[in-house]
């Protein structure tokens, strides 16, 4: 029969596990470190676009769950969807963008615009102004079609714009690392994610939200 210890544990909601001593774990911890040291390849994501970013995280690594906050219309999405380009053209690392905001396709002109050395309101609107200032021409378009194919060739970078609750997101995420091997995905933005709960406050959703993409 259960104790009331066990009991009270599954009415908290408390999963029994077994603590870990620091000093137990010591040898472990030095032998994974020195592993490290001798691979041949890299543990981690490293940037190139954002080198400093290397030297303050020391790459992102499996597991890692970064949340990027700011005023709007700083950079959020730019930078993150920066970074995803980054990882999966010159790392060819298999990328997952969930967008809460922004349809696929402006994701696609934004991408475009980032690798291709073009202004992204030529694209989004290519007849430019009235008179003629800032439109997009035929060469210009061509040129950035084949720089585009040479860009992404053979990445993989799958895009989702659909408004989805948190647990359809998780589950797509394991469909995606199941058929694609993705390992890097953005979820452009949380406080947009529909959740299957209730919270009291705004702030309390979005610690929730926090703690269910962790896991």
């Amino acid at each position: 029969s259960a104790s009331a210890e066990e009991i009270n544990n599954v009415i908290e909601g408390i999963i029994p596990t077994e603590e870990q001593n620091l000093y137990d774990r010591l040898p472990k911890v030095f032998e994974d470190i020195k592993t490290r040291m001798t691979s041949a390849t890299e543990d981690s994501l490293q940037s190139q676009y954002f080198p400093s970013l290397n030297k303050w995280t020391g790459g992102i690594r499996m597991g890692d769950f970064i949340q990027i906050s700011g005023k709007d219309k700083h950079g959020k999405t730019t930078m993150s969807q920066t970074l995803a380009l980054d990882f999966a053209i010159n790392q060819k690392v298999p990328v997952g963008i969930f967008s809460l905001e922004t349809d696929a396709e402006v994701l696609s002109w934004k991408a475009i615009s980032l690798e291709c050395d073009i202004a992204y309101m030529k694209l989004r609107n290519p007849k430019g102004l009235k008179n003629g200032v800032d439109n997009l021409t035929v060469e210009e378009l061509d040129k950035t079609g084949l720089k585009a194919q040479r860009r992404f060739y053979r990445t993989k970078i799958y895009l989702c714009d659909t408004f989805l609750s948190d647990r359809q997101i998780k589950a797509k995420m394991k469909r995606m690392i199941k058929e694609h091997g993705v390992k890097f995905f953005i979820v452009d933005y949380l406080g947009l994610v529909l959740t299957t709960g209730k919270f009291e406050t705004r702030e309390r959703e979005i610690a929730y939200l926090s703690r269910f993409f962790k896991l």
